[in-house]
């Protein structure tokens, strides 16, 4: 009796697995788009399309990073107004102060007055300066990392003339956050590409 029962247990197992939907498998997704002035290339094996959940954290970065933006953090911080630094803010920033630190300064997110004087940043010249009339020593003095510290959850400037531009990091940036929510849904495959920052994992 208990084999026959085991027999029809097994019989029943069998069918109910027969009759369950597929489990979805895996793919290669790729999708591109325009992100902080520049594109995205994303590339990655997966069971589902996360796109819009891509979109949704770049436009995060965007928001809080983005020198493109007017409504981003940063460019509230600039523009000197009183704004609560997000997440992404703040970890960009701790990291942006800490490599300034260990290069002694040449890395240094408060370069943005110097870049655009020469005509670099996403801005023209300022007052079409040319490189031969900029007054290097005068815009230093508004220049450098030891002049921002981050307090309560805001910036705080010795100068409020000091500008950010974190243009240099904060792509690199996207592309971890990026990779890290591709991994968070069990990619182990990926390609993230965002303006020549690039992280990569796996295989192609």
């Amino acid at each position: 009796m208990k084999k026959w029962f085991a027999l029809g247990f097994a019989i029943i197992a069998a069918v109910m697995l027969l009759l369950l939907p597929d489990s979805p498998k895996k793919q290669y997704f790729h999708h591109q788009g325009n992100i902080f002035g520049t594109y995205y290339n994303i590339r990655y094996e997966g069971k589902e399309d996360l796109h819009q959940e891509i979109k949704q954290r770049l436009q995060e970065v965007d928001g809080s990073l983005s020198m493109f933006n007017p409504n981003s953090v940063i460019s509230k911080i600039n523009r000197n107004e009183n704004v609560v630094l997000d997440s992404l803010f703040i970890s960009m920033f701790l990291e942006a102060q800490s490599i300034s630190a260990i290069s002694k300064g040449a890395f240094d997110i408060t370069v943005r007055p110097l870049v655009n004087a020469w005509g670099f940043g996403n801005r023209s010249q300022e007052q079409g300066a040319k490189s031969k009339d900029i007054n290097v020593d005068s815009i230093k003095a508004f220049v450098g990392y030891e002049k921002i510290r981050l307090v309560d959850h805001c910036i705080d400037k010795t100068d409020e003339r000091i500008t950010l531009d974190a243009s240099a990091i904060a792509k690199g940036y996207a592309c971890d956050v990026v990779a890290d929510l591709l991994r968070e849904n069990g990619c182990e495959h990926l390609l993230v590409d965002i303006g020549g920052e690039v992280v990569l994992q796996g295989k192609n």
